[in-house]
């Protein structure tokens, strides 16, 4: 018998009150991560103890808005120890993928083959977090010396440091939990560990991402009648296909391409917009907030439904601009400017109808204004323009006190806003709702 579970991975609008969600307390992955933070997808060094410190803080004001908010490492712990099925997929991975090499690599492997079955949940899991392979090594101690010493070496092969970012594996659609298929190679296992936890806890699956397609929840926003899906570094043209043809049923389906700013040299730079909600997000119906300029040059392409599983392209639609799109939809628009879109404002996470969790970018001004920095001195040729808007808006912003979410429009607009402080996680890249999979709404 699998676990009982209250999920309801249905979710047909963001905007959909927010009643369960999981997260994941970042542990020793995250350090491992911040010894080279840019192998690791990470934007830049932060402090992992403010980052731990702010994530619970980020728990404790899911749980006061009336979240029911619950950790993966204890939820996957619970399945395994209870459902044999699940408990042998893992097992069966972990044998696989575990390595023993050297002098004592057979042996190894016999002994990880004896004891596997006897492993705890919290040991299971650490492995597939850090994947570790064990190579022994002898050498003799000493000349002459019949005696040898033996060194064991541990390798952990590409240890799952973003997978505090809980929002990337999986979707909630209209038809149910999809999960992704992660475009980059240090984030790929991250599905896995999903995937048996929800599946353990009775949830069923609508769809799982297949190769060559990426998809990632990041690029995912639903909009009651019609979703929206980014096409990015993370989410590719198969993908989008991939959900089209199995992964939701929404009336319209609106294929957002690849942003690129005007200002930057070549247009395109995966680490400033990364998914679909680093630029623009859904805080209430009717109503949107997004980078202006990227939401103002980054056309859509319209699927209206035709039958089950089955969309067709609206010609006729497509070719407008993100923002001509939401208009024609009656969806008044926030516009941000590019320096809030630098300090994550447009990744918040939606509790209810108007009401968000917001990174404090007053917060992040000191790790914005050394991002900015930071982007002029790698590549002053193609990042000239584009950081001397960013500071233009910044000084403005700061002059008029209107920088996000302290903003005049959402409070015109009704918008209740809980600012958190997130400097040092935001350093993964990603705010509020890349760190929340939110799994029941409404």
């Amino acid at each position: 018998m699998k676990e009982s579970s209250s999920l309801v991975m249905v979710v047909k609008a963001e905007w959909g009150k927010l009643r369960e969600a999981y997260i994941h307390r970042p542990g020793i992955e995250m350090f491992l991560g911040l010894l080279e933070p840019y192998s690791f997808l990470y934007d830049r060094f932060f402090s992992m103890n403010e980052a731990v410190f702010e994530h619970m803080g980020l728990e404790h004001a899911l749980t006061r808005s009336g979240v029911d908010v619950k950790r993966l490492k204890p939820s996957f712990v619970r399945v395994v120890e209870k459902e044999e099925i699940i408990r042998q997929r893992v097992i069966q991975y972990i044998l696989k993928n575990v390595r023993y090499l050297g002098a004592s690599a057979k042996s190894g492997k016999e002994y990880l083959e004896r004891v596997v079955n006897s492993m705890d949940g919290e040991t299971l899991f650490n492995i597939l977090l850090l994947n570790p392979s064990i190579e022994t090594r002898m050498k003799k101690n000493g000349a002459g010396s019949q005696r040898r010493i033996i060194y064991r070496y541990v390798t952990l092969q590409v240890p799952l440091a973003n997978l505090y970012y809980l929002r990337d594996q999986q979707a909630a659609t209209d038809l149910g939990l999809v999960y992704g298929r992660m475009a980059k190679p240090q984030r790929r296992r991250e599905v896995l560990i999903t995937k048996v936890t929800f599946e353990g806890l009775g949830v069923p699956t609508a769809w799982t991402t297949r190769a060559p397609a990426t998809f990632e929840g990041g690029d995912f926003i639903p909009a009651g009648e019609f979703a929206l899906i980014g096409l990015s570094d993370r989410t590719n043209r198969q993908g989008v296909d991939q959900l089209l043809r199995h992964g939701l049923s929404y009336d319209e389906v609106v294929v957002v391409s690849k942003p690129a700013h005007p200002l930057i040299a070549g247009g395109y730079d995966p680490m400033l917009y990364m998914h679909l909600d680093t630029y623009f997000n859904i805080p209430g119906e009717g109503l949107a907030v997004g980078a202006g300029t990227l939401i103002d040059n980054t056309n859509v392409q319209v699927y209206v439904k035709m039958g089950k599983n089955k969309y067709r392209l609206d010609e006729a639609a497509s070719g407008v601009s993100l923002a001509q799109y939401l208009k024609q939809k009656e969806f008044n628009l926030i516009k941000l400017s590019t320096f809030e879109q630098l300090a994550y404002a447009p990744n918040f996470l939606t509790l209810d109808d108007r009401k968000i969790l917001a990174v404090d970018s007053e917060r992040n001004i000191k790790t914005t204004l050394a991002k900015i920095q930071r982007l002029r001195a790698v590549d002053p040729h193609k990042y000239a323009a584009f950081c001397d808007q960013a500071m233009y808006e910044y000084n403005k912003l700061k002059a008029a006190r209107d920088l996000f979410p302290r903003k005049k429009e959402l409070e015109e607009w009704g918008v209740d806003v809980t600012p958190l402080d997130l400097d040092a996680l935001t350093g993964g890249y990603g705010a509020a709702r890349c760190m929340v999979a939110a799994v029941k709404r409404g």
